[in-house]
This record gives structure tokens, sequence and C-alpha cells, in this order.
């Protein structure tokens, strides 16, 4: 799944095969466990995916002055319903801000 590979890479995951196309290991930031792709569970389990909402809550708050950032979560993740219990929804969300915030990154370098 590709967009499970931009979110693991925008948590700080780190692809320790990145020459094979087919077949991806990533070592996690912080416990260093090795996970192919096939086994991230960011589209499915609250578990994985609220981490990078937090994540992306904690940079649109230490950024709010930059009202790029802040338009573009309101797009995104803002206009979830407060409670929202559909982890599609959010999985969806999560993945164009993150694809937004990639771009903008790469057009900083």
């Amino acid at each position: 799944m590709k967009e499970n590979k931009l979110i693991a890479e925008f948590m700080g995951y780190v692809n320790t095969t990145p020459t094979d196309k087919d077949f991806n290991i990533y070592e996690h930031p912080e416990t260093k466990k090795l996970i192919e792709t096939m086994s991230m569970q960011f589209h499915t389990s609250w578990d994985w995916l609220m981490p990078v909402v937090e994540k992306i809550n904690a940079m649109v708050s230490t950024t709010s002055d930059d009202y790029d950032v802040q338009l573009q979560y309101d797009k995104t993740l803002g206009e979830l319903p407060t409670m929202c219990s559909n982890i599609d929804w959010v999985y969806k969300a999560v993945v164009e801000f993150i694809k937004w915030y990639n771009k903008q990154k790469e057009g900083d370098e």
C-alpha cells in the first residue's frame, strides 16, 4: 500500500530496502523494530492512525502562523466530524494532508 508507505515515512520510519520496489521493510523510528509495508495497519487500526493525526495536530498548532498549513488542515482533517468513527474517512484525510505537506516541502528545497 503506497499510502501506508507515505504515512510511515511522514512518521519517521526508515525504508531499509530502498532499492527493492516489491519488498519494502521499514524501521520504526523509536523502537527500531522492522515491519513490512504489507503488515502496516494505518488504514485499519486506530492505534496506528491516531498518532499520525496527533502529529498533524501538533504540527498545525506549532505553525499556527502559517496560513497555508492551517487552510490545508481545515480542508482535510478539519472538515471531519468531531467524533468521526469512520477510519476510512480519517485515513483518506490524513493521506491527503501528507501528500499536500510533502509537495510543500519539495517546493522549499
